[in-house]
């Protein structure tokens, strides 16, 4: 496209193309690009400019805001340190700080931001290093050698909310609320109004009290009224998106401008015109009784998942004193409205009339009458069988009452994504089989360099051409900078795995995989001590199994199978199973470790594991907070079973020993008062799972007897 007379001379024409193709011939871009790319310094007056037109004052498109705030990010970085003044002028101008003056603190509220200070020189470093994180993009805008491409990169950069940092200074909550709600589709609800066990609402509280204000504000506009929230036909599922409904998810996840924390809807429905089925079946297997309310989910077992994360959260917490790699619940609505194509249906109408679902009707019925049959107790007569197709719906929903979930602290970006994206098919996944699209070389390109930029905290884009996916990825980590950042974070993230995982075991506490299965662990980068780290987050819950308040005794019958189950999906060759797709093996795959560091992975999740499982135990016995949250006989009897497995692994599988050691073991148990259906329970147990006990042996202290406790 030719531009006409009007257009602004000093945009060349090879330039124009692309800015053109992207918003048309709007004469604000035109000429905010046309001030832009004639400027080689800081220019004051125009970062004036363009903080005006980021804020909407003279009532731009959302689209012309977004490429304003990062033209002014560009400009902001091109300040020198010797230019103290002028950033002090702009983050007067940014309502970041109330006057000028190197001895004006900052507001407050950076420090939840994830900076160290609010004293001048020490935040402006900080500062220039968070906005420095698309500084490939900036790179490519070089004066007379600028190419298209590079102005295509920085529109498209300019389209990520999440990636520029000072959109949260400069669009307000109200409007971000209001830019989210345009892109789902809206029905109402009812706040569950079921009374929070006292560590829920603690954990919850203590959530808020560190998430930052503009967070807060946005979070309480979504969940004010308990409305529920689905996806639409334009709902994007294009990563880093502000609303994303992630590929192969049934969830939608927000991502507020300039923010590093991700909020998520579990769940949101399905596309088109219907939201939810019910499925007993699929492929010809039981699907599992979580999953049967296809595209959403059950209040109860919502309840159980906000109240088990919750606690593993504060135990954590306590533990190691900082806060657990764990999603937050922070709301949930049960459904009482349903998008139909025309209107909204109330769900149990939704359910029960053949107009919502046509042919698809009757399997959706015979799935519902099997899924009551499933769900209710044996010999069990219901006085609604005789009331027919409202009957059965009545049934299920009383079983079943759909509900929606709000969360915080989620990341989108889970490992089995992240190892496909990376891996030489990444393009093919995500754009063709995923968003259903043709794609380039340059598509391929930005793929990469956005999931790098989330694995690795600080990404330095490699000097080379994108020949192919894997070339170009391989290229990427091997420039030394990111090499290093690639084998640090590998090993910090297994270190975050193993303290996670032997809190969780130190308890007695499993998930039967669901907590460690790719699909629900994800990794993001958060801006935190005034630098990115990158951190491993667990979420999906729904099967997280923790001893009761008032339990007390350790049952390592029904333990060990979910043990085992966790312990497939972290690491190969701790319970001698055949090897699955598990976390160590895919995050060797995303960093492209070699051998020896791979092989120091290993060490160090053991290590990190056996610190945790020991500083929890001694937790467990000497801080008293947790006398009030497990029994009194359950503390007592913490190290039994380690003292047990240890004495059991002595007779090293000698079967004469075995007999005597039996013999003893139940007369001591019986001794501290564990029944004898228990005490054949333990011994049953060491002997079905000895191998694998024998693996994760090094996690129990050898220093421990019966006869010696603390």
């Amino acid at each position: 496209m030719k531009p006409s007379d009007e257009m602004p001379a000093r945009i060349p024409a090879h330039l124009l193309r692309p800015i053109i193709k992207a918003f048309g011939r709007d004469q604000v871009v035109l000429h905010l690009f046309g001030q832009f790319l004639e400027r080689r310094a800081y220019d004051h007056r125009f970062a004036l400019e363009l903080i005006d037109k980021a804020r909407g004052v003279a009532a731009g498109s959302w689209e012309t805001r977004r490429l304003a705030i990062l033209m002014l990010e560009h400009q902001i970085l091109k300040i020198s340190s010797a230019q103290m003044d002028q950033m002090d002028l702009l983050l007067v101008a940014l309502k970041l700080k109330s006057e000028v003056g190197p001895r004006v603190q900052l507001d407050q509220r950076v420090i939840k931001e994830g900076y160290t200070t609010t004293q001048l020189d020490g935040f402006v470093p900080e500062f220039h290093r968070r906005l420095q994180r698309l500084e490939r993009v900036h790179n490519g805008l070089s004066g007379e050698k600028t190419s298209e491409t590079a102005i295509q990169d920085f529109i498209a950069a300019s389209r990520r909310e999440c990636k520029l940092a000072l959109a949260r200074y400069l669009f307000t909550p109200k409007e971000v609320a209001a830019r989210i709600l345009k892109q789902v589709r809206v029905t109402s609800g009812a706040l569950d109004v079921e009374t929070p066990l006292p560590y829920v609402s603690d954990h919850l509280n203590q959530i808020r009290l560190r998430m930052p204000e503009f967070e807060v504000r946005i979070l309480n506009e979504l969940c004010k009224t308990g409305a529920i929230y689905w996806v639409s036909d334009s709902t994007s599922s294009e990563i880093n998106s502000m609303v994303e409904y992630p590929l192969t998810t049934v969830v939608l996840v927000v991502k507020p401008p300039g923010s590093d924390i991700e909020f998520e809807f579990k769940r949101a429905g399905r596309r088109g015109n219907n939201p939810l089925n019910v499925v007993f079946y699929r492929d010809g297997w039981e699907v599992p009784p979580a999953h049967r309310l296809d595209g959403g989910a059950m209040q109860w077992l919502l309840r159980h998942e906000a109240a088990a994360s919750a606690r593993m959260a504060m135990i954590y917490r306590t533990v190691h004193d900082a806060p657990a790699p764990v999603s937050t619940f922070v709301s949930r609505s049960a459904v009482y409205g349903v998008p139909v194509p025309q209107g909204v249906a109330h769900v149990a109408e939704y359910f029960t009339h053949p107009r919502y679902f046509g042919g698809r009707f009757t399997a959706m019925r015979e799935a519902m009458g099997q899924s009551v049959n499933s769900l209710r107790p044996k010999n069990a007569t219901n006085a609604l069988d005789a009331a027919g197709d409202l009957g059965l719906t009545v049934q299920y929903m009383a079983y079943v009452t759909p509900a929606q979930g709000v969360l915080c602290g989620t990341s989108s970006f889970r490992l089995d994504k992240i190892a496909q994206y990376l891996s030489p098919d990444g393009p093919e996944t995500y754009f063709k089989t995923g968003l259903g699209r043709e794609y380039t070389r340059l598509d391929g390109q930005r793929l990469a360099d956005e999931v790098l930029d989330e694995v690795l905290g600080v990404y330095i884009a490699p000097d080379c051409e994108y020949r192919t996916h894997g070339q170009y990825v391989d290229d990427a980590l091997g420039v030394p900078a990111n090499r290093d950042r690639a084998d640090v974070n590998y090993l910090g993230i297994i270190d975050q795995i193993g303290t996670f995982w032997g809190t969780l075991l130190a308890v007695r506490g499993y998930s039967w995989g669901e907590s460690f299965v790719a699909r629900n662990v994800g990794l993001r980068s958060v801006w935190e001590g005034g630098q990115w780290r990158v951190k491993i987050i667990f979420m999906d819950h729904d099967n997280l199994n923790l001893p009761d308040v008032g339990a007390k005794y350790f049952f390592p019958e029904e333990a060990f199978p979910g043990f085992s189950i966790d312990a497939d999906y972290v690491v190969s060759g701790l319970t001698g199973a055949k090897p699955i797709s598990n976390e160590l093996d895919l995050l060797g795959a995303i960093y492209r470790v070699g051998i020896e560091t791979m092989n120091i992975g290993q060490q160090t999740l053991f290590s990190s594991m056996k610190t945790a499982y020991r500083k929890t135990h001694s937790s467990v016995i000497n801080n008293p907070w947790f006398h009030g949250f497990f029994d009194k006989l359950f503390v007592e009897r913490v190290r039994d079973w380690d003292i047990f497995a240890n004495s059991f692994l002595a007779i090293n599988g000698d079967k004469a020993q075995a007999e005597n050691w039996k013999k003893k073991m139940e007369k001591t148990l019986l001794e501290k008062g564990y029944t004898p259906k228990q005490t054949k329970c333990h011994i049953a147990t060491v002997e079905r799972y000895r191998e694998f006990i024998q693996r994760q042996s090094f996690l129990y202290e050898t220093e421990y007897s019966f006869l010696s406790r603390s």
